[in-house]
C-alpha cells in the first residue's frame, strides 16, 4: 500500500498523526510535536499505521480500494464534486455518508440537473459517488430534506439536494461508480484551487483546439454558484467547448467579433494607501461590490476615435487582487453614459446565461436585470 505525505494515520499508541516525509524504506510520521519513523510500505500493509482515506470501511467503498490519482482525461461523465471535508468522520455508516453528501448546497438546480454523478469528496480522495435520481429545492420538498436536524430560513430555504433511488434500494455500485471510488482528485486543478465546496467537471473531448462540433450542447454559467477556473484556459473550454492548452489572453475571442457574446478575463487592481495598483499591463480593472459594475481604466491611452463598438455582451470572470482563481460573475454590457475614451464601465444585465452550441455561438440571459 502507498501513501502520500500530509496523509492522516493513526496507530495504536501514538494516536493521530499524519505523514511528513516518505525516504527509501522509511516513513516518517508527526505524532503531536514527536516525530516517529517507522518501516515503509510494511507498517501500513501490516497494521501498525491505518490511514484514515480513503473510508474503507463504509459499505459504498470497495475493500482494498487505494486513492489513484485521476486525470482530467479520466473523467467520462458530467460530474459535480462536493468536498465534505467538515462533515466527514472516520468509520461513518453508508447512511451517515449519504445524508452528508446530498444536502443542502447553494447551487443552481438547472446545472445540477445535468450531471450525471455526484462525487463525495474527503481530503482529494473520492469516498462516495452516486447516481441523482432527482434534484429539490429545500423550500419545496421538506419532507424529503437528507437530515432531521435541518432548519429552514431565508438563507437556506432555495438551497438543493439531490435523492439517489438506486442507492436507497440498496443496488450495487455500476460499473463507472466502482471507477471511480476511492480514486484521487488531487492532480486535477480545477477541484485542488477551487476554495468552493462544490465544483463541476465535464468530459475531456479528444480534439482540435477548435474543439468537436454540438449545435445541441449547452453550457450553463451562474454568478450565485461561484464557477471558478485556475487558468483561462480551462475557462473558454469549459464554457465554449475547446479543448486549448497552455497560455490563453485575457479576452475570448482575442480580436474583435461578431458572436453574440465574448469573455473577458480581468485581473482586479489593488488598493495600497488609498491608491489603485494596475494588476497587469497598465490597466486598473476594478468592480463594485455588489459584483453589478465592472470599470476598466486604460493607463497606455489606447483609445481609437471611431473605432469598433462592440454591441454583444461580455461575460466576465475576475481575478481578485490577492490572486486565486477566475470567478465568474455574469454578463455585462458597456454603459455609454458612465463611459469615456480610456475610461469604460460595464453593468451586469444578467448573473444566469446559457451558452449554446459547441464551439458555442449563441447565448440566452435567463434572469435578465434591471440597468439605470
Amino acid at each position: 500500500m502507498t501513501v502520500d505525505i500530509h496523509t492522516s494515520v493513526s496507530h495504536n499508541l501514538y494516536g493521530q498523526g499524519e505523514i511528513v516525509k516518505i525516504k527509501d524504506d522509511k516513513v516518517y510520521v508527526l505524532f503531536g510535536n514527536k516525530q516517529r519513523i517507522f518501516p515503509y510500505p510494511s507498517a501500513l500493509e501490516k497494521g501498525y499505521l491505518k490511514t484514515n482515506i480513503p473510508s474503507m470501511k463504509t459499505e459504498i467503498i470497495p475493500s482494498g480500494a487505494e486513492p489513484v490519482e485521476l486525470t482530467k482525461e479520466d473523467i467520462k461523465h458530467r460530474i459535480m464534486v462536493i468536498k465534505i471535508n467538515q462533515l466527514y468522520e472516520e468509520n461513518m455508516g453508508s447512511d451517515a455518508l449519504y445524508s452528508a453528501v446530498r444536502g443542502i448546497w447553494k447551487a443552481s438546480k438547472e446545472r445540477a440537473q445535468k450531471v450525471e454523478y455526484v462525487f463525495g469528496v474527503y481530503r482529494s480522495v473520492i469516498v462516495a459517488v452516486y447516481k441523482p435520481t432527482e434534484w429539490f429545492v429545500c423550500k419545496e420538498a421538506k419532507d424529503k430534506l437528507p437530515r432531521k436536524d435541518i432548519v429552514l430560513s431565508d438563507e437556506n430555504e432555495n438551497r438543493i439536494f439531490f435523492v439517489d433511488e438506486s442507492y436507497e434500494k440498496g443496488n450495487p455500485l455500476d460499473d463507472n461508480q466502482k471507477f471511480y471510488i476511492g480514486k484521487s482528485v488531487a492532480k486535477i486543478s480545477s477541484i485542488k484551487n477551487s476554495q468552493n465546496p462544490i465544483s463541476y467537471l465535464d468530459p475531456v473531448k479528444k480534439s482540435t483546439a477548435g474543439g468537436d462540433t454540438d449545435n445541441n450542447r449547452e453550457v450553463i454559467l451562474a454568478a450565485e454558484d461561484n464557477i471558478s477556473y485556475t487558468t483561462i484556459y480551462e475557462a473558454i473550454n469549459a464554457a465554449v467547448g475547446t479543448n486549448y492548452t497552455g497560455w490563453m489572453k485575457g479576452t475570448w475571442p482575442n480580436d474583435y467579433t461578431s458572436l453574440p457574446f465574448r469573455i473577458w478575463f480581468p485581473k482586479l487592481a489593488e488598493i495600497k494607501n488609498g491608491n489603485l495598483i494596475p494588476a497587469a499591463n497598465d490597466c486598473v480593472n476594478t468592480i463594485s461590490d455588489d459584483w453589478n459594475e465592472v470599470v476598466y481604466d486604460d493607463l497606455k491611452n489606447g483609445y481609437i476615435e471611431g473605432g469598433e463598438k462592440y454591441d454583444g455582451c461580455t461575460l466576465i470572470f475576475a481575478k481578485e487582487p490577492q490572486g486565486g482563481p477566475y470567478i465568474f460573475r455574469g454578463a455585462f454590457v458597456e454603459n455609454p453614459e458612465k463611459s469615456s475614451p480610456n475610461h469604460y464601465v460595464h453593468t451586469r444585465i444578467g448573473t444566469r446565461v446559457k451558452l449554446k452550441g459547441q464551439p458555442a455561438n449563441e447565448i440566452e440571459i435567463l434572469d435578465v436585470l434591471k440597468t439605470d
